[in-house]
């Protein structure tokens, strides 16, 4: 949601000042597409979030060979 604010600038900042990411996209000439980014890096935070928690469901229910010997 911050990098999709960066022209619009609605979000409050907490220490005021000037927009990071307006900033940033802006000096890299993407400034046009924080909307696209925005959304790409949110996707990749849900995909990395759903792989960890099926990650540790699948390492709960089926442990690994090694880990069964060790507790045994």
């Amino acid at each position: 949601m911050y990098i999709r604010d960066a022209r619009t600038q609605a979000l409050p900042l907490v220490g005021g000042g000037e927009h990071d990411w307006a900033f940033l996209l802006g000096e890299w000439g993407l400034l046009q597409r924080d909307q696209t980014i925005g959304r790409a890096v949110y996707l990749c935070g849900v995909l990395l979030y759903a792989t960890a928690i099926l990650g540790g469901w699948m390492l709960l229910t089926n442990p690994p060979p090694a880990a069964v010997r060790q507790s045994q």
